[in-house]
C-alpha cells in the first residue's frame, strides 16, 4: 500500500504560478516534487475556479496568452460559463481559437461541438469546419439543426439548457 502524499495550499499556489509563468508543467511537477497528472489536476481545479470567480468583464477580456495555456476541455469549460451567465459569446473573441479535443472518438460527431462553436462565434463557414471534420457541409447544417445540446448553440436564448 502506498502513503498518498500531501502537499500544501503554498505548493499548489507555487506549482501553479510556475505553469502560468511559463514554466513548463513537467519541470514546474519536478520542482514542486509531484506528479505532471497531479499538477495538471490543480491548474484544471484554478482554471475552473478561476472561471466562477472572476467577473464578466473578465470572463469575456481572458489575455490570449493564457487562453492558448488552456487544454481543450478547460477552455470548452471556460465557454460554458460565458453562456451560463447569459454573456455573448461574440464579445469573447477567443473562441475563434478554440483548440479541437485530441482524445476520445474520432467520429466526426464527437467534434460536433467546436465546429458549431466556429461557424457560430469563430468566423469559420461551415464548408471550412465541415471539410475539418471530413465531412459533407449538409450533414454539419443538420447537426446545427438538431434539437440537442449541439443545436441550442445555435439560438443564443437557449443558452441557459447549460
Amino acid at each position: 500500500m502506498s502513503a498518498v502524499k500531501k502537499f500544501s495550499d503554498e505548493a499548489k499556489a507555487e506549482a501553479i504560478r510556475l505553469v502560468e509563468e511559463g514554466v513548463p508543467r513537467k519541470e514546474a511537477a519536478a520542482r514542486i516534487g509531484c506528479s505532471d497528472i497531479t499538477l495538471r489536476d490543480w491548474l484544471t481545479s484554478h482554471r475552473l475556479d478561476m472561471a466562477r470567480s472572476v467577473s464578466d468583464e473578465e470572463l469575456l477580456a481572458l489575455p490570449a496568452a493564457q487562453w492558448k495555456m488552456f487544454t481543450p476541455w478547460e477552455q470548452i469549460k471556460w465557454i460554458y460559463e460565458v453562456i451560463e451567465r447569459g454573456l455573448d459569446l461574440h464579445d469573447f473573441p477567443l473562441v475563434a481559437t478554440l483548440k479541437r479535443q485530441q482524445v476520445g472518438s474520432s467520429d466526426p460527431w464527437f467534434h460536433a461541438e467546436w465546429a458549431i462553436l466556429l461557424v457560430n462565434f469563430g468566423g469559420k463557414t461551415r464548408k471550412e469546419m465541415a471539410q475539418r471534420l471530413g465531412i459533407h457541409p449538409s450533414t454539419l447544417s443538420a447537426w446545427m439543426k438538431e434539437r440537442n445540446q449541439y443545436g441550442k448553440l445555435l439560438h443564443p436564448e437557449q443558452y441557459h439548457y447549460w
